[in-house]
């Protein structure tokens, strides 16, 4: 076994020279040599000294077009670090052989940059420009786990405030690179409240998109100005809220932003996203302890007591609307949780309201029943038919007529 561990640190074991000033090759010690990783991703060349493992030689990995290989046992390169010519003798060729071919394979860093600085952006443009399919994992957990995505935005504004527009493209591409990892976490994490403003302003920086007329896009004009949320009934429950939040922006996201460029999987990603959201919402606001769906019942009743008919009009309209889009919610959701939603809101009386939001004035409302009572029938059309057959006078069926 000693034999074996020898002939082990002989294939490694190296002199390392470096080229002086004056052409001599300068004998800087006798060591191990590795290839290593660095804590922010890079691939170092490194030589430990076989008397106290102290650091010889530490240099970046670069492009196998830069050595050298002369004769069997000498390797040799300029660092890019000191600008100066490097050699590494090996003590058998078999070692200088294995590190050839180990250089001869393109290394790429596992993670990208970090920190991120103007100094690194060119490397983390660079990064983002390829994830190979195996990394995306490794990837999406480390932007994630070290603020990663706050440092981006942060040369954001940097960039953004000196009118780098260059860069700002650039930016924009390595952003289009994070979200095609297909992460629903990281994806998460981009449209959160603290983020999402500032991702929407990254990719208003669409150079595809830029002309001399339009210099950027107007995302965040929208978020800020003109996109508001109108709650018809209040949502109580903190996360639900955050979920019907992030919903709308991941939409956005798809439908607007990347609606030219979008691929299948990340398509599949964000939809996804969407989808486990609004399950979540309707399995939340349908439980007994959550008053949302009994105060959106309430309300319809209050607005039949309501003397001003256009104020009741109004909103007997918003409710409506909501029923609607929740009802559209439950398309894709499995059999028992559509039916199990669905029973609560037959049990509320939801036939009922939609027979009197008929006479509503405003097309809006009516077409809204419409959508509504096809998603019923299409649920649950023996329901809709006992309904309409027990009515008196076939209210309802006369209405639609």
């Amino acid at each position: 076994k000693k034999n074996k561990k020898k002939m082990g640190e002989n294939r490694t074991r190296v002199k390392v020279y470096i080229l002086t000033d004056d052409g001599e090759w300068g004998d800087q010690g006798t060591g191990n040599v590795s290839i290593n990783v660095r804590e922010d991703g890079t691939h170092v060349i490194v030589v430990n000294s076989e008397q106290d493992q102290s650091i010889v030689l530490e240099s970046p990995l670069m492009d196998e077009d830069a050595y050298a290989k002369q004769g069997d046992t000498i390797i040799s390169w300029a660092d890019v670090n000191s600008k100066k010519d490097v050699a590494l003798s090996f003590a058998e060729a078999a070692g200088c052989q294995l590190m050839w071919e180990q250089l001869s394979i393109p290394t790429r860093p596992d993670v990208p940059p970090n920190p991120v600085t103007i100094e690194t952006f060119s490397q983390i443009v660079a990064f983002f420009s390829e994830v190979m399919p195996y990394m995306r994992e490794t990837v999406s957990s480390f932007i994630t786990q070290k603020d990663y995505i706050k440092q981006l935005l942060d040369l954001f504004l940097k960039l953004e405030a000196d009118g780098d527009m260059e860069r700002l493209h650039q930016l924009f591409f390595v952003f289009r690179g994070i979200v095609a990892l297909n992460d629903s976490v990281t994806i998460s994490h981009l449209m959160s409240d603290t983020n999402y403003i500032n991702v929407f302003g990254v990719f208003e920086y669409d150079p595809e998109l830029t002309t001399p007329q339009i210099v950027k896009q107007n995302h965040r004009d929208f978020f800020i100005n003109s996109a508001k949320f109108n709650q018809v009934v209040v949502v109580r429950d903190k996360m639900t809220l955050n979920r019907i939040h992030q919903n709308f922006r991941v939409q956005y996201l798809r439908d607007i932003v990347l609606a030219n460029i979008i691929e299948e999987p990340t398509l599949g990603i964000l939809n996804n996203i969407i989808f486990f959201n609004n399950m979540e919402i309707l399995q939340q606001i349908q439980s007994p302890n959550d008053p949302y769906l009994p105060e959106i019942f309430s309300q319809l009743n209050a607005v039949r007591r309501e003397d001003d008919l256009q104020k009741a009009e109004e909103k007997q309209k918003n409710l409506i609307l909501l029923l609607q889009e929740m009802c559209i919610m439950t398309k894709n959701l499995r059999l028992n949780l559509r039916t199990n939603f669905f029973k609560v809101l037959y049990s509320n009386g939801l036939l009922s309201h939609l027979n009197s939001a008929l006479h509503n004035s405003q097309i809006k409302c009516r077409l809204a029943v419409l959508e509504i009572l096809t998603i019923c029938i299409a649920q649950d059309a023996s329901y809709v038919r006992t309904f309409l057959m027990d009515q008196p006078r076939f209210a309802l069926f006369d209405d639609l007529i």
